[in-house]
């Protein structure tokens, strides 16, 4: 069973769940940055694969079905690997973003920062 997340379904899990619910869609040529959050975060993967970014450097493959948990102050992002990759991001209410590149904390469900991988093309 499938479901578009509307803006009224997001509003409505977020209220049952105090977890802040967004659909992230990954083309090959993007990523989101290196940040970490001041809350537990939980990715869910619908489609496609993708790697998720690890501060050491180092990435792990992740694809369609699995869930991740990121504890609070660990720094991830993620890397489209070839094709579009959606996953499901719920994150504590308020949870807030520090960006590696920049280090400005940000509301984490307001602003993901997607941007173009160059090393894709």
């Amino acid at each position: 069973m499938s479901f578009k997340l509307t803006k009224i379904v997001s509003e409505m899990l977020s209220r049952l769940t105090g977890f802040d619910v967004k659909v992230i869609t990954l083309t090959p040529e993007q990523r989101i940055e290196l940040h970490k959050n001041n809350g537990v975060k939980i990715f869910a993967v619908q489609k496609g694969t993708c790697n998720l970014l690890k501060e050491s450097g180092t990435n792990e493959k992740i694809m369609a079905g699995q869930v991740l948990v990121i504890p609070a102050e660990v720094w991830h992002g993620f890397k489209a690997t070839g094709e579009e990759c959606r996953i499901t991001l719920f994150a504590e209410a308020g949870c807030i973003a520090t960006w590696q590149d920049d280090t400005a904390p940000s509301p984490e469900v307001e602003e993901i920062r997607l941007v173009k991988d160059e090393s894709a093309t």
